[in-house]
């Protein structure tokens, strides 16, 4: 299973990841690129910026929808 399959299965069942919960949990270091090549293939994926408890900012990803050519 290649990278980008990792993070759209996260996005399925969990509905969001961030760049740290992708690279502790898939060694995903380029999340921006993965997702950047789930968009183009027909994931609908917003972006929303956050900041953390000591205010380090961070972009969260979230699952919109899944195309109908990615899905099957």
């Amino acid at each position: 299973m290649n990278q980008q399959q990792k993070v759209l299965n996260h996005l399925e069942a969990v509905g969001s990841i961030s760049g740290l919960e992708a690279a502790d949990l898939y060694r995903v270091r380029d999340l921006p690129k993965r997702i950047s090549e789930l968009r183009h293939s027909g994931v609908a994926i917003r972006g929303e910026l956050r900041k953390d408890h000591v205010g380090g900012r961070y972009k969260r990803y979230s699952l919109i929808s899944v195309g109908d050519s990615v899905a099957a």
